[in-house]
């Protein structure tokens, strides 16, 4: 399972790298949801990303923030093969022992770390 934050979803459309996204079991905090409802409002990118978004698996976890959503999903889900697509720094570095991370590199692909 892949578990999307805001950043990777809309970066992923502005890339054009989202169709490769729908191949695989994607999991979204409703809070992530949230936030890209919100910046959906004055982004065109996000827009399609919330979207793409509505069609993956809501999980509902109790967290302040999106943040907050995805480092707890990842960590109760920890050692079950699962990895968190993010660009946010801070979160890849509290994830580095919970789980894989996805990224996009160089604006042409997404890579697992």
């Amino acid at each position: 399972m892949i578990i999307v934050d805001t950043n990777f979803l809309v970066y992923a459309v502005k890339y054009k790298l989202a169709d490769e996204l729908r191949k695989e079991h994607i999991c979204i905090p409703l809070q992530v949801l949230k936030e890209l409802a919100q910046l959906a409002k004055k982004d065109s990118n996000a827009k399609i990303a919330l979207q793409i978004a509505k069609k993956f698996e809501k999980k509902k976890v109790k967290a302040k923030d999106a943040d907050s959503a995805i480092i707890k999903l990842a960590g109760k889900e920890k050692g079950k093969g699962n990895i968190v697509a993010t660009m946010d720094s801070e979160i890849k570095k509290k994830l580095k022992n919970l789980c894989k991370v996805m990224v996009i590199r160089g604006k042409k692909k997404i890579v697992i770390l």
